[in-house]
This record gives C-alpha cells, structure tokens and sequence, in this order.
C-alpha cells in the first residue's frame, strides 16, 4: 500500500513538474509579441513587401512575417543571431540538420590581391646581394639576390572559395585560381625584388625563404612606401567579375574582366625558392575576358563593383564631386547611369583628404520584374585639428551618398529616398521606407539609466512618382515591457545579470530584448 502511495506521489510530482515545464514553454512563446498599428492610408499597399524579421536576445528570439497583410510569428530556442544564421542557410539551399551546424556565409565568396613583376622591357640592376634592411631586424640574411627596375607590370589574382565552420572549401568541389596581367604599368618609382637567404645550424646550409618586394610589403595609407592598387571583385550569376582600379601613377589601360579559373590550383612559391622562381611570377592561370574598360585615373576613379541578380554588374566610381552608378548586362552593354553629387560636409569639423578611401556598401532585393539596388558611399573623414599635412588626428567613417535604383533589363531608374531613414526598398512603382526605432516608453526608467530597446518599427510606402503617401503604419512589440519585468528594480537587474557598474554608474548591458532585423523578402518564383 505504501508503495503504491509513493508511486503515486511520484506520478503526481511528475504531472505536476510536466505541467508547470508546459506552462513555462506557453509563457515563453507569449513573449515576443508583434502586432501591426494602421496609422494611415491602405495596408494593402503591403502586399507588394513581404516582409520577414526577428526579435529577441541572444538566449531566444520570436521571428515574424509580414506576408499579404497576414502578420504570424513563431518562437525560436535561440537567440537573434543564430537565427539569422539558420535563415541565410535557407535561402542558400542548406536543409535538415545542416542548415543548424555549418556558418553561413552567403553566396559563393571570392579573395582578391595584386601583384607585380617586372614589365616588358624595363631597366633591371642586378646585384648578387641581398639588402639586409628590407626585412625584418629578426632576420640574419647572409646572402642573397636583388633585382631593381623602373617599371612594373600589374597581375590580378582572383580565388574562389565557400567557408563553413568546418574550414575552407575551393568553390565547385575544386581549386579555383586564376592570374591575370590587368594591361597596367607603373614607373613612379624604384621597384626591387630581393630573396634573403637564412643561414641555420649548419654553416653549409643556406636556407631562402625571404622574399620581398617593395610593392607587396608595403600599406595603403603608408607615408612612404609603395601603396598596392584597390581591387574588386563580384559573381554575375556563376560568373566571376573582377577590376583592378588604377590611380595616377598606372599606364595603359584596363578592364573589368570575366575571369575563368583553373581547375587545379598551380603550385606557387612556398618560401623555399631560387631567385628564378621569385622572378618567373607572370606566368598566367585561367583566363580573363574583358568586358568594359575602366577610365583613365585621370578622369574617374573606380570605388565599388556588384553583380546584380543573375545577368548584370555595377560599376562604381567618383569623377570630381559627383559619384556615378553604371549598370552593364553580363556581356558589358550599358544599361544605364545615375550620378548623384557627394555630400562631402556632412560632418562639422572633419574633412576629406586628397584620399577619402571610399567604400560602397550595397543591399539589393530581387522582385518580379526587377531588382531594388540600396546604395551606400561611404568616405573616411579625418579630425580638422592637424598641425601639419600628415597629421589627420582621429578618423570617421560616414555616408556621404545615398541612392535607391530600380534596375530591370531595360534600364535604370533613381527612386526617391528620405534620408531620416535607415532602409528603403522599391519595385518599380512604390518605394518602401522602414526605420527600426525605440518607442518613447522604452527611452524611461526611473531607477536605471539604462540603453534604449529598439522595440518597434516605423513603415511609410510613398508613390514612386507622385512621392504622396500611400500607407503609414507601425510594427510594434512587448519587448519593452517584458524586459521591463525583468528589471523591475535594480536589485533584480543586479540577480539576473543586466546591470553593470561603469565609472560609478549603472547600465543595462547586453540581453536587451529587441528587434534586431528587418527586411523585404526576395520574391520567389
């Protein structure tokens, strides 16, 4: 009877350890709640932007979409960032148990560099010695090779490859290598070329495997030196597209070329290496096809290349104040031009060099009968305290052009932008702004002084030509109110772990529950 009793008892403890476990598992798929706020317009207008995006920490996370006016969420069991990772691993294909394991890293990813040779023709001075000074203090050079000429030929390397957790992958299951000469030529200066020899143990035994030239070795931003050129490269489709951007010192010209890799990777040096192996570097893999050439530096210089969708590229470049958008077809036809002034003072007491090194960054989102291209030009800006030329002070990175483009096969065309704004998306006839931001509440505590949650998301989709507003609405969450619980006073933010002491002050640190993406998904056939 008694074990029975106990039996029993365990059972109940069991229902009730199940029960309060399953009222535990509802309360956490409560969390997280989206809902859509109408504030003008007709929502209808949002069919043409299925939206997706997610929400939570970096313990759980609540994804959501926004698909024909239908808003449905679904609770994850791990944070923001991972799941991000799962959906990027979607859309490349990856399914089951590995869609959960590998990193993803989107589409087929590709390495880049120049390099140089002796051009065809040039003055060379030989000497059997190395110059000790080039390398490093901790090298004893004993001996070895120079050669220094007064013009170099310009070679492109392009590789392709994929990456997992797991390691790197050659793209396509093989070794993907190609090298290219770009058609450039640069004579500004001395360029040397030395191998240094190592003596080890053995006093007989002369090692080489210190290789230099003054070209490789050198950094861009370097006051003295050899600054390497800018290189970009892209996929259209299965294609690979690379340039090589020249600037004033390079002659003749060069192309953005559709390069064609080996299929087995060529041996290249490992260090161990006769002087006529570190010469002999011209010789050529793959193949390279050019497709549109590149401005003399002179009149332009190239910033930026994308592909775009399956059949056609962007390139980017800046000619005096205006940044300029070409779109070509896969073969090099242009299929149209936007050009757009740079905003150059857009921070007070910063300026430009004469080097701004910009960098574009672009989102692009594929629709039916077209693609919507977000276009970012971002420039280095440096602090206007210098006391000399070379004395820049601290730097910033900053947009000092914006563009939204709708691209279809015909043509190119410029979609209105509102810069208050972060994202913008367009397809052809309606333009789609979104701005993730905290909602007034989420900027108040009384007890805390603490960072804002970013719990809610403004909507606006304007007319493309008439630029009036069409719909208005706002994409709201609990996220402030469930960490609100969880921080109810300072003694519990302390336990749970959200409250740091910084200089005597008290902050909220990471684990803030918020939205932390959001975007227009791709249309899909």
């Amino acid at each position: 009877m008694k074990k029975q009793n106990w039996v029993g008892i365990s059972l109940l403890g069991s229902l009730v350890c199940m029960i309060a476990f399953g009222a535990y598992v509802v309360s956490a798929r409560q969390k997280n709640t989206v809902y859509l706020e109408d504030i003008q317009g007709d929502a209808a207008y949002l069919k043409a932007f299925p939206l997706e995006g997610v929400m939570g920490d970096q313990t759980e996370s609540t994804a959501f979409t926004l698909i024909n006016g239908n808003l449905e969420t679904k609770h994850c069991a791990y944070g923001t960032d991972d799941w991000k990772a799962i959906e990027e691993n979607h859309r490349m294909g990856i399914r089951g148990i590995h869609a959960y394991l590998y990193a993803p890293i989107s589409g087929d990813h590709f390495m880049i560099s120049t390099n140089v040779v002796p051009a065809k023709g040039a003055k060379q001075e030989y000497t059997q010695e190395c110059q000790v000074g080039l390398f490093d203090a901790y090298t004893d050079a004993v001996k070895g090779e120079t050669i220094t000429t007064d013009a170099v030929e310009v070679l492109c390397d392009v590789e392709a490859f994929y990456m997992t957790s797991r390691g790197i992958h050659s793209a396509y299951g093989r070794s993907n290598i190609a090298r290219f000469s770009t058609g450039l030529v640069m004579r500004d200066q001395p360029y040397i070329f030395a191998v240094g020899a190592e003596e080890h143990e053995r006093l007989d035994y002369i090692n080489y495997r210190h290789c230099y030239n003054n070209y490789n070795d050198s950094y861009a931003g370097e006051e003295d030196g050899v600054h390497q050129l800018r290189d970009y490269v892209t996929n259209v489709g299965n294609e690979i597209y690379a340039v090589v951007a020249p600037d004033q010192r390079c002659e003749g010209t060069t192309y953005v070329y559709r390069v064609s890799v080996e299929a087995e990777k060529p041996a290249t040096y490992s260090g161990d290496m006769d002087f006529s192996d570190f010469l002999n570097m011209r010789e050529e893999y793959g193949t390279a096809e050019p497709i549109v050439a590149v401005p003399d530096a002179k009149e332009s210089s190239v910033v930026g290349l994308e592909g775009i969708g399956e059949n056609q590229f962007a390139l980017f470049s800046v000619k005096d104040n205006m940044w300029v958008v070409d779109v070509y077809d896969a073969k090099g036809a242009l299929v149209g031009s936007v050009k757009q002034e740079i905003q150059w003072d857009t921070i007070p007491n910063y300026r430009f060099t004469g080097d701004p090194r910009f960098e574009i960054k672009c989102r692009q989102t594929k629709f039916e009968d077209g693609i919507s291209l977000s276009v970012n030009l971002r420039g280095t800006m440096y602090e206007d305290t210098a006391k000399t030329s070379s004395d820049y002070g601290s730097t910033y990175e900053t947009d000092i052009g914006r563009m939204l483009l709708w691209i279809t096969k015909e043509g190119v065309t410029e979609m209105p932008m509102d810069d208050t704004v972060r994202d913008a998306v367009s397809n052809g006839k309606q333009v789609l702004y979104w701005d993730i931001q905290a909602a007034e509440e989420g900027k108040k505590l009384d007890e805390i002084k603490r960072y804002g949650t970013m719990d809610e998301v403004t909507i606006k989709i304007i007319d493309a030509q008439e630029q009036n507003t069409l719909y208005e609405g706002r994409l709201r969450t609990d996220c402030w109110q469930d960490k609100l619980t969880e921080i109810a006073n300072i003694d519990n933010a302390k336990e749970n772990g959200y409250l740091q002491m910084r200089e005597g002050a008290a902050f909220l640190e990471s684990d803030i529950r918020q939205i932390e993406q959001l975007r227009v998904m791709d249309w899909k056939e």
